[in-house]
């Protein structure tokens, strides 16, 4: 079975797994985005924007959104 994704809005964590990029450029992207989809500063934007602002697959950004998200082992 393949786990799927039930948000819509990308994060600036997500821009981190996906480009390796820090917090800040993270947030500076989004901001970007925003400018550029003629966006106010409470509109989210879409994973679906991001793509398109990109041109990268949505099966790519999932598979790292999935990625991430999963539980960190801590050894001891």
């Amino acid at each position: 079975m393949e786990r799927t994704i039930a948000r819509q809005v990308i994060t600036a964590r997500d821009i981190q797994l996906f480009f390796g990029k820090g917090q800040r450029m993270s947030y500076k992207m989004i901001a970007e985005m925003r400018k550029y989809f003629d966006k106010e500063k409470h509109q989210p934007v879409t994973i679906e924007e991001f793509c398109t602002y990109f041109k990268v697959k949505r099966e790519e950004v999932y598979q790292a959104i999935l990625m991430g998200n999963k539980p960190q082992i801590q050894s001891k």
